[in-house]
C-alpha cells in the first residue's frame, strides 16, 4: 500500500486543492488526512467539502478541530475569537461530520500496522517537535504500530526509530518551518521492503490565499495573511 498524508489544511482550499493534484500523480492506494482541517484560514466550509471528495480517504480530528466542536460561547482572545468565527460559518451538517471523525485510526496492510493520528499517539496537541528527537522514541513507544502518521507541528520530518517508523507531513496549508510550500508525505509500505518515505513541497499561489484573508472579517486575518507568504509561526 501507498499512502499519501496531508495534514494541518487550516481551511486553506488553494493549497488543499494543490496538494491533491500532486497526490493524484502519485497515485497512491490510499490518502489520509490528519486534523486541523478548518480553522484559522479563509474558506473552513469549502476546505471540509473538498476533504470529503476524496476517494479512498480517511480522515481524523486534530486539536483545532476539537476546540472546535467543544466551544460553546465567544473569547476575546484573538486565536478563540478565530475559532468561534470559524465555527460558525460551517453548516450543521459540517459540524455533524467534523464530530463525526475519529481520534485515531489504525490502517493494516501488506504487513504493516500504519497508526493515524494528529499529533502523538496518545495526545492530539502533544506532538513531535524537530529539535526535541530526546522525546521522539518515548513518545513513539506509546504506539503498538510499525509507522506512526502524524501533523500538527506544521514542519515535515520523518525518522526511523528502533523498529518504528515516524512521519510528520508537515502542513499543507500553513508550514511554520520557513517554507510557505505546503508539504505533504508519500509512503510506501509493502512488506517486501521497509516503509519508504519521501517528503514532498510543491509551489501553488499563496498570494491568492492572503488576498482572499484580506478579504473576509475573520480574526487573526493579517496575520495569518503574513504566516501563508512566509512559512513561519508569527505570534498575535
Amino acid at each position: 500500500m501507498r499512502i499519501a498524508a496531508i495534514s494541518d489544511l487550516h481551511g486553506n482550499a488553494i493549497a488543499l486543492e494543490a496538494v491533491l493534484r500532486a497526490v493524484k500523480r502519485e497515485k497512491p492506494d490510499k490518502v489520509v488526512v490528519l486534523g486541523d482541517l478548518v480553522a484559522f484560514g479563509p474558506s473552513p466550509g469549502e476546505t471540509l467539502d473538498r476533504i470529503r471528495q476524496i476517494r479512498n480517504v480517511s480522515v481524523i480530528r486534530g486539536n483545532t478541530d476539537r476546540y472546535l466542536l467543544e466551544m460553546d460561547a465567544p473569547s476575546d482572545q484573538p486565536i478563540w475569537e478565530a475559532i468561534w468565527w470559524t465555527k460558525h460559518t460551517l453548516s450543521e451538517e459540517q459540524t455533524a461530520y467534523l464530530a463525526s471523525l475519529p481520534a485515531t485510526e489504525t490502517i493494516r496492510a501488506d504487513g504493516v500496522s500504519t497508526l493515524l493520528c494528529h499529533a502523538d499517539p496518545v495526545s492530539d496537541d502533544g506532538g513531535f517537535f524537530p529539535g526535541k528527537e530526546e522525546a521522539f522514541e518515548e513518545k513513539l513507544a506509546l504506539a503498538e504500530e510499525t509507522c506512526v502518521l502524524c501533523g500538527h507541528t506544521h514542519r515535515p520530518l520523518w525518522r526511523k526509530i528502533g523498529t518504528q517508523f515516524l512521519v510528520n507531513d508537515g502542513s499543507a496549508g500553513f508550514p511554520y518551518d520557513g517554507d510557505p510550500r505546503p508539504s505533504f508525505a508519500i509512503c510506501d509500505l509493502r512488506a517486501q521492503h521497509p516503509p519508504a518515505i519521501r517528503l514532498e513541497r510543491i509551489d501553488y499561489d499563496m498570494h491568492a490565499v492572503a488576498e482572499q484573508l484580506a478579504g473576509i472579517d475573520l480574526p487573526m486575518a493579517n496575520l495569518m495573511a503574513k504566516r501563508v507568504l512566509v512559512g513561519k509561526m508569527l505570534r498575535p
